[in-house]
């Protein structure tokens, strides 16, 4: 089956910080593209949520909005799009995806 994605996702397996409303709870960067990524978590977040997270990879922290669930065992897997990113997350994205595509 063909990826038809618009841009290319690459692998990650990164502990984050996920922040809704005024509650914060951790969770696993599974991947990420420049549009978005893929987190698990056991907790619940809700479609067209959203919710803010956190990264040692990124000085700012990224606003996003979750897209879709898919279960995964006892953990949900989250489909999440970037929102409203600055210039300087968008660069540090690019960085990131392009040092892991030419390693």
């Amino acid at each position: 089956m063909d990826d038809n994605r618009l841009f290319k996702r690459f692998k990650k397996n990164n502990l984050i910080k996920l922040c809704v409303s005024d509650k914060e709870f951790f969770g696993n960067l599974e991947d990420i593209s420049m549009m978005g990524c893929s987190i698990k978590t056991e907790n619940k977040l809700q479609i067209g949520e959203d919710i803010v997270l956190e990264s040692y990879f990124f000085s700012e922290k990224l606003p996003c909005e979750v897209l879709r669930l898919n279960q995964d065992g006892e953990e949900n897997k989250y489909g999440l799009r970037f929102n409203n990113l600055s210039e300087n997350i968008v660069k540090e994205i690019y960085d990131l995806i392009t040092v892991n595509e030419n390693s």
